[in-house]
């Protein structure tokens, strides 16, 4: 099921201040040039790369990427990075454990707001969207239907970029006796061009 963001961020990057008047930690952008994307249906797996962020630089390197977590423009607690992507690593953990029990008690205890649903009919066959008002629930949304679809992440070895897997993604898993993933087909064929070359020296 389709999730129905656009989103903004900003062009120049994001950096953390300190607040004076609560002494809190703020991600903050660094300019006022601001660009519109679609961040689901740009990149497939960003609940795993938020999942890998431990500290203030992977914050930021998330939020250069896809912009802020709750609102496009106001300053976001950094304490809001490292809740969720606290909480997604645990959840990411137990689902490649296929503790979906677990998974779902988790799941179930956290509230990001309102989600509407959106049947849009201009095309054959109708869809019928999800309707979210940020970054943070669509990936919620994500995470969603990543298990009712039994679906996966799996990271390229020659760019090392997360891309999901499974049955809605067009992207079979790889064989239970393979040694390597790839985002793409080029990907696969220069990696295999690369060894060839080490080989030959």
């Amino acid at each position: 099921m389709p999730t129905n963001l656009l989103w903004q961020r900003w062009g120049d990057g994001y950096t953390v201040v300190k607040n004076k008047n609560d002494s809190c930690f703020y991600v903050v952008s660094k300019s006022v040039q601001m660009e519109g994307y679609h961040p689901i249906e740009t990149h497939s797996a960003i609940l795993r790369i938020l999942s890998e962020k431990k500290d203030r630089h992977g914050y930021i390197e998330f939020a250069d990427v896809f912009g802020l977590l709750t609102h496009e423009t106001e300053p976001e607690p950094l304490a809001t990075f490292e809740s969720f992507s606290n909480k997604l690593r645990i959840m990411m953990r137990l689902y490649d454990h296929g503790d979906l029990v677990e998974v779902a008690r988790h799941y179930n205890e956290l509230n990001f707001g309102q989600i509407g649903l959106r049947l849009e009919t201009s095309s054959s066959p109708p869809k019928l969207r999800h309707t979210v008002d940020h970054l943070l629930q669509a990936m919620w949304v994500q995470f969603g239907e990543m298990i009712v679809h039994g679906e996966g992440q799996e990271q390229c070895v020659l760019c090392n970029e997360w891309f999901a897997v499974g049955p809605t993604t067009n992207r079979r898993r790889k064989r239970f006796n393979a040694k390597r993933s790839f985002c793409c087909d080029a990907h696969a064929k220069r990696f295999e061009y690369i060894n060839r070359k080490t080989r030959e020296r």
